[in-house]
């Protein structure tokens, strides 16, 4: 799960048609993707003469692909095992270096886009339960959990239940059977009220590294 989450950038190299009167960058809809994009602008603002516009909360992974494509952004933070296993739908491989090698051709070759440097740090999926339940029921593994959860609801983001490294390589190897599965973006995993009524027992989340 590391390499999918080594985050980068990328920034539009063709297709500009001249010079632009903006940097325009954008962002996917969970904080911290809007977090990174804004401090991108910031720096941007505060280093060089360039205004900035600010495309965020767009959506999903594709929607800002496309809007890269498009012209209609030039910059948005990306995570190399998205790219690699959603955009250029290869296979999910372990070596963080690696997985960047090959995403920073693929998008140079396929798309004339180039990836910038890492930002530097690895962010990954956690799971999250409520402390009183994790207390009550001595769940203190992720494996611990699995062994109930065919009656316990589920519920994670629509890219990590559609992912090859998401869901379905998460709960392969600890047996985790639940057929009780939600879907919903990240953010609502920490005020969905059904989280509060106990009517979902576990949430994937990506938290700030």
């Amino acid at each position: 799960m590391r390499t999918l989450l080594y985050l980068c950038f990328a920034i539009l190299l063709a297709g500009c048609g001249g010079p632009r009167p903006d940097i325009v960058i954008g962002s996917k809809n969970f904080s911290e993707s809007v977090l990174l994009a804004e401090l991108i602008a910031q720096h941007i603002e505060a280093r060089t003469k360039r205004s900035v516009a600010r495309r965020l909360s767009l959506g999903g992974t594709f929607i800002c692909h496309r809007a890269l494509l498009a012209g209609d952004l030039d910059i948005y933070p990306e995570y190399t095992g998205t790219a690699l296993t959603a955009i250029l739908e290869k296979p999910v491989m372990h070596d963080p270096q690696a997985v960047y090698d090959e995403v920073a051709g693929a998008y140079s070759d396929q798309f004339q886009l180039r990836w910038m440097r890492p930002f530097g740090f690895n962010n990954t999926y956690a799971m999250v339960v409520r402390a009183e339940d994790a207390e009550r029921e001595g769940w203190k593994t992720i494996s611990d959990f699995a062994r109930v959860s065919a009656d316990r609801t589920i519920g994670f983001g629509f890219e990590f239940a559609e992912r090859a490294d998401g869901y379905r390589a998460w709960s392969k190897p600890i047996k985790c059977d639940s057929t009780r599965l939600r879907g919903w973006s990240i953010w609502r995993s920490f005020i969905e009220p059904s989280v509060t009524a106990r009517s979902t027992w576990a949430s994937a989340i990506r938290p700030m590294a």
